[in-house]
């Protein structure tokens, strides 16, 4: 289920959106393999993501996101014995607020901080962590150069080593990124 409620213009050049998912899904007969020496026979992930921004006309804006799951998978062992544990793969709670302005000749600054919270599945300790990013982005409305947008990104600022809990490997530490794009 999704409730979704979006530009509301809250009077003196304030606008705002947000939307809320809910879900709950189960799987059965999932033909995923051995997890950890037994099949997994079924699945059942539920959770909640919400997103949501404020604006002003005169440019500042904020973000944030949040999502929020708890994943459990059905093992059935050698001997046919069905038991609940976390699901090996399940995402930590994570989350992001960008704070930045927009100027009205297509110039955007903005920085965000994300991050997810530690996590323990099955036994498994995964740390949680914090990072942040930088971006510039400049699309200019009219001109010659009107429909092309270019971003500058510096994501993890701050060169820390992290890792997801569904990742093998550490996150990339400190990089840049630069995008051109042309809209037609």
């Amino acid at each position: 289920r999704s409730l979704k409620w979006a530009n509301a213009d809250l009077g003196g050049g304030l606008a705002a959106a947000f939307q809320l998912t809910a879900y709950r899904i189960e799987l059965w007969d999932v033909n995923t393999g051995v997890s950890r020496g037994a099949e997994i026979g079924r699945l059942k992930k539920s959770g909640i993501e919400a997103e949501g921004q404020l604006r002003l006309a005169s440019g500042p804006y904020a973000k944030a996101g949040l999502s929020i799951t708890d994943n459990d998978e059905a093992v059935v062992s050698p001997a046919g014995v069905e038991s609940w544990q976390d699901f090996g793969y399940s995402p930590a709670d994570n989350g992001f607020l960008t704070l930045g302005m927009a100027w009205t000749n297509g110039l955007d600054v903005s920085g965000t901080l994300r991050g997810a919270r530690a996590i323990t599945i099955n036994g498994t300790d995964s740390a949680g962590y914090g990072v942040t990013d930088l971006k510039v982005s400049y699309a200019p409305i009219e001109g010659a150069l009107a429909g092309v947008t270019v971003d500058f990104g510096i994501e993890n600022v701050f060169d820390k080593t992290y890792r997801s809990n569904t990742a093998y490997f550490n996150e990339p530490g400190r990089n840049l990124k630069l995008t051109l794009a042309k809209t037609f």
